[in-house]
């Protein structure tokens, strides 16, 4: 996603707009189609861009389900002592309210038109909110770029099924890259989301990041 403008609840007809890879260009594939489809046929189509969806809100129970990619990253990091930075903006939403937000905008009268929305936090954190929680879960004060983590991760030449144990982003080097190329600074409109759903959003702090990461006793 292009970093220097926000992302409107709206169709993008740009396909470099998604993540170079196979799973954010079928999502975008999958939304041209369906645009398309209402145009035709007629009928009802909404489409919800969900972003990375986090553990229950304040209050509520259960725990966080594990999320591959950053469970690998922080398992990552216990192992080589440094934690990167700027992977991404943090605009992660509690599940529950998600999933009421969900509900209220599937649920919405029938439109003439494709209907867009974020379920995006409107108020995010930076990446540096999940570092300095790192440092307090894992005793590691080390940070650098995550280009220069990566590349420490790539320099390791045929990697055993040991190191792949020990270091599981060896696995997620490609999509890691891909979120860190600028994604930090990318915004999402969520104008329509807030508007149609009255599904209150709690505000996003070290201690709910906290609890969410601290269920996965890593």
């Amino acid at each position: 996603m292009a970093t220097t403008t926000t992302a409107p609840e709206a169709p993008i007809s740009d396909p470099l707009a998604s993540l170079d890879m196979g799973y954010g260009q079928s999502k975008h594939a999958a939304e041209r189609l369906l645009t398309a489809a209402i145009k035709v046929s007629g009928i009802p189509v909404s489409i919800i861009r969900v972003c990375q969806l986090g553990g229950p809100s304040p209050g509520k129970p259960g725990k966080w389900t594990d999320q591959a990619w950053l469970s690998a990253l922080i398992r990552t990091v216990r192992t080589t002592k440094c934690i990167p930075e700027n992977v991404t903006a943090i605009n992660w939403v509690p599940v529950d309210v998600a999933a009421e937000m969900i509900r209220d905008l599937i649920t919405r009268p029938v439109q003439q038109e494709a209907q867009f929305y974020h379920i995006c936090h409107p108020r995010p954190q930076r990446w540096e909110l999940l570092v300095d929680i790192l440092r307090e879960f894992l005793g590691v004060a080390d940070t650098v770029p995550l280009k220069e983590w990566t590349k420490k991760l790539r320099d390791i030449e045929d990697p055993s099924v040991e190191d792949i144990a020990r270091v599981p982003a060896l696995t997620m080097l490609d999509f890691l890259e891909e979120l860190g190329d600028g994604t930090e600074s990318a915004t999402y409109a969520t104008d329509q989301a807030i508007r149609y759903s009255k599904t209150s959003i709690p505000a996003l702090n070290g201690e709910m990041l906290r609890n969410w990461v601290s269920s996965w006793n890593l």
